[in-house]
């Protein structure tokens, strides 16, 4: 819950919205109905308010998407470093990344695994890695990988 304005509105974000975006970051099809919660918060106007932005028609969806990616790749980016395992890079090629998913089940950290899936399959939908996908290399089951999803959408 957080604070649209000190004595008026409280802005409530649902866990639905959470997931709209995420479904929107992988399937470009899905509709950005029903998330004016998260479009009114003080974060999205800030970084609306940056003026070497460029023009675009849905700026506040972008600033959602560009939150959401950035929260996500810097909570991956924190746990990766606490355990001193290696930090993801552009330059690395996709079995790298899905190495990085076999280190990040090893490590038994429920935190960096939940981070792991949002950033793999959602943030880096280059490397085109499903739940499906992800599951395989995390030796568990869809249905599991399903409840980090909700876990990590909770942390967000």
């Amino acid at each position: 819950m957080l604070n649209s304005d000190a004595n008026k509105n409280t802005v409530y974000i649902s866990h639905d919205d959470v997931r709209t975006v995420l479904d929107a970051m992988i399937n470009p099809t899905t509709s950005w109905v029903n998330i004016e919660s998260l479009s009114s918060l003080a974060l999205v106007d800030r970084f609306l308010s940056n003026p070497d932005l460029p023009a675009f028609r849905n700026m506040s969806d972008l600033a959602i998407y560009e939150i959401i990616i950035s929260i996500i790749t810097d909570e991956l980016l924190n746990h990766r470093r606490t355990l001193s395992l290696l930090l993801p890079s552009h330059k690395h090629t996709a079995k790298q990344y899905e190495h990085n998913i076999t280190l990040d089940v090893q490590t038994n950290s429920a935190e960096l695994l939940h981070w792991s899936l949002l950033y793999h399959c959602y943030v880096r939908v280059d490397l085109n890695i499903s739940i499906e996908r992800f599951a395989k290399l995390a030796m568990c089951t869809v249905r599991t990988v399903r409840r980090y999803r909700q876990y990590a959408v909770e942390q967000l």
